[in-house]
């Protein structure tokens, strides 16, 4: 996988720019295929919600579509990330 570059506008050179960790980069994958289970994402990293956090941090939209009483939530990005000079297939 391509190293993916978080979006923060006061941050220029890419050396500087810090890359999302591992498993925020396996939920990021996951997620740019489609809509997501928590349980799915579960499998990826046990804290998804830290995972969906530095997602957003990063100039992401990973939102909760769908929201169960039995605890089944579903997630899907929304929008285009803006990554400078890195294409990740990901338009809409």
């Amino acid at each position: 996988m391509s190293e993916l570059f978080p979006t923060d506008s006061f941050v220029t050179d890419p050396r500087e720019v810090a890359r999302l960790d591992h498993q925020t980069r396996l939920i990021l994958a996951r997620l740019l295929r489609g809509p997501a289970t928590r349980l799915e994402l579960a499998q990826i990293a046990l804290n998804v919600t830290a995972r969906i956090s530095a997602l957003r941090k990063a100039g992401y939209n990973p939102v909760c579509t769908e929201n169960h009483r039995n605890g089944r939530s579903v997630y899907e990005l929304q929008g285009t990330p803006l990554l400078r000079g890195h294409d990740t297939g990901y338009h809409q």
